[in-house]
């Protein structure tokens, strides 16, 4: 007989080897879950593993620089191959990629003596982006048989966050790949963020950029932005997780032409210095929420945004944030205007923030919903070898 509560939750993330985004994340939605007598368990291959409070498994790949892909496939394998899966009663994964991998498992189960129960049990994907095509950062080969899968398999669910595109994203492919889908059991909203409407410290008057070493996030549009700030005398300050991004050609530049570069800041440092800028320039091609950014943003650093669909309601509900540029030039001048008239896009910034999340964080029943239904006996241990893609 299956508990009220799971007595194991695994928690699962590959990435940047040295300052994975999505492990301080995972440690939030685990606190968040409100499961005080449950077992939290991380696997990961980044060295920051010491921020989730549960006990970690990390797995250690070398020096062999791994894809994505091959990241995943190295952790699943070293998961499986520890029998976490088996112990675990859920499953929350930091990935779409992985899910694939572990339910191709239920495959092998009806093809061979095997018996993989593990693939039947609840998981939850918390990914930080629904991938869009070719602007992702894992190949959609990889990414395909994983709609078809969460349509298919009712024991898979796909937490979704608050933006509006973000949803949108999740229903068009999902019902591409597996139009019979039960869309809203399968596609659950949760709340990313809450405002908390304390005061703000004090600001200097610079510009921030922040963000991985990654075309997606458009350093050449974020450079060229801050140079021309420079140009007239302001400081910019760039933010980069990794160290390794520092050998690069375009870092090196930025290294030469803005106030300052940083790289692989411990939490308390990066959020002290990010913290006390008066603006940030956010320049993503796509992204999900940018959980990292409304940190930052929360503290009362006025953004000023390239204009894209995964943004259009990130500051504001009514989608008419005006700090919005296309160009270079005009980020500059936006830039320059906030850093003039802080006070009064302070107070817009603050009001458009208690209306757009002024919801509680809804976490715990998501969680605890997904479980009741499969003690309830909502999910299935029948497997389909059957694979459609619908134009």
């Amino acid at each position: 007989m299956l508990n009220e509560e799971p007595k194991e939750v695994l928690w699962l993330v590959a990435g940047n080897e040295e300052n994975e985004g999505m492990i301080p994340i995972m440690e939030k939605y685990r606190s968040l879950s409100n499961l005080l007598n449950t077992r939290h368990v991380l696997v990961t291959n980044s060295k920051n593993y010491n921020i989730f409070q549960g006990s970690t498994y990390f797995f250690d790949p070398g020096t062999k620089q791994l894809s994505l892909p091959e990241k995943y496939k190295f952790l699943v394998n070293m998961a499986d191959m520890h029998g976490l899966f088996d112990s675990a009663d859920m499953m929350v994964i930091g990935g779409f990629y992985p899910v694939v991998l572990i339910m191709a498992y239920a495959i092998d189960c009806k093809m061979t003596s095997k018996t993989r129960k593990f693939c039947t049990k609840p998981i939850i994907v918390m990914n930080p982006k629904i991938p869009e095509g070719e602007l992702s950062d894992i190949n959609p080969i990889y990414l395909d048989p994983f709609w078809w899968m969460l349509g298919h398999y009712d024991n898979i669910t796909l937490a979704v966050g608050q933006l509006k595109n973000e949803m949108y994203l999740a229903k068009k492919y999902l019902l591409k790949f597996y139009p019979r889908a039960k869309v809203k059991q399968t596609l659950l909203p949760f709340v990313e963020y809450t405002y908390d409407d304390s005061p703000w410290s004090e600001k200097e008057d610079k510009v921030i950029w922040t963000g991985r070493y990654n075309s997606l996030k458009q350093l050449d549009l974020a450079l060229k932005t801050l140079v021309l700030l420079e140009s007239v005398g302001i400081k910019t300050e760039m933010y980069v997780p990794t160290a390794k991004a520092s050998n690069t050609g375009k870092v090196r530049k930025a290294q030469k032409l803005l106030s300052e570069v940083n790289f692989n800041l411990d939490r308390e440092s990066f959020w002290q210095k990010a913290g006390s800028a008066k603006v940030i320039l956010i320049t993503p091609l796509i992204e999900g929420f940018g959980t990292g950014m409304m940190e930052i943003i929360s503290r009362g650093v006025i953004p000023v945004i390239w204009g894209a669909k995964w943004n259009r309601d990130y500051i504001s509900p009514d989608e008419d944030w005006p700090l919005v540029f296309k160009l270079p030039g005009e980020g500059a001048e936006m830039c320059k205007l906030a850093l003039k008239d802080y006070d009064y896009y302070a107070r817009l910034l603050r009001d458009n923030l208690k209306k757009r999340y002024s919801r509680g964080y809804d976490w715990e029943f998501l969680l605890k919903g997904v479980w009741k239904s499969h003690i309830n006996g909502r999910h299935s241990e029948e497997f389909s070898l059957e694979y459609k893609i619908y134009d």
